[in-house]
């Protein structure tokens, strides 16, 4: 963590301790919460969080390339993101495993709608771990149109899209996933999911909530052992 010395009118120094005093924080906290806010409004909530991912040395490089036909989707999606950010404290972010991902993506999905509208659609932003890269391509390599369903969620990867894919941590996550493993009968990659919001998503999201995104039962009970909570 960095330090930022800036000097200020002592108006503004008595208004911040003011203020930080009524809320019962350290005037430090209060600026860092204004500063945040500021930045997130310029660049995007979701832009913010991948800043910040890549800071964190987080950040999945990206394996696919996208299609040409998508740059113009891409754009648009950036374009967009950059029309509607705004200031604000009611933040959460999501982390969406394999099975909720493909819910947005596949129109025969029981709960496609909802889950499209939250996690392609919807304000809050989204990440996962990279291994979800290996289980959506599997998946959509069963179904018509496979190369355009990968096009797409590979754009949504790209700058500007609605998802945020974490490197896998080994040292964070795959001893901890083993044990989880065998505490709460999950499968490899369900318990590298859940680790991964717990000690990478997490962290990550400070000071605002993580919530996770899944509809296996054994996956959301895991999570909710360790205090995360879960939707979908």
């Amino acid at each position: 963590m960095r330090q930022l010395l800036v000097r200020v009118d002592d108006d503004l120094h008595a208004g911040l301790r003011e203020r930080a005093s009524a809320e019962g924080r350290s005037v430090n906290a209060l600026v860092n919460e204004v500063l945040t806010a500021a930045i997130e409004g310029r660049e995007g909530r979701r832009e913010h969080l991948r800043r910040k991912a890549g800071r964190s040395g987080v950040l999945a490089a990206s394996l696919l390339q996208p299609a040409a036909r998508y740059e113009k989707d891409v754009t648009s999606a950036a374009t967009a993101g950059r029309r509607v950010a705004k200031p604000r404290r009611d933040v959460t972010v999501l982390y969406a495993d394999a099975g909720a991902i493909l819910g947005a993506y596949l129109p025969d999905h029981p709960d496609h709608p909802a889950l499209r509208g939250v996690l392609l659609e919807g304000p809050d932003p989204v990440v996962s771990s990279e291994v979800v890269r290996v289980e959506v391509a599997a998946a959509f390599a069963e179904r018509p149109r496979s190369r355009e369903l990968l096009g797409r969620f590979d754009a949504d990867c790209g700058t500007g899209g609605a998802l945020l894919l974490l490197r896998l941590v080994a040292e964070r996550t795959l001893a901890a996933a083993a044990e989880l493993a065998r505490a709460h009968g999950l499968g490899p990659l369900g318990a590298i999911h859940v680790v991964t919001a717990l000690a990478v998503a997490a962290p990550l999201a400070a000071p605002e909530p993580l919530v996770f995104v899944t509809r296996d039962e054994r996956r959301r009970e895991a999570a909710e052992a360790f205090g995360l909570p879960t939707a979908g």
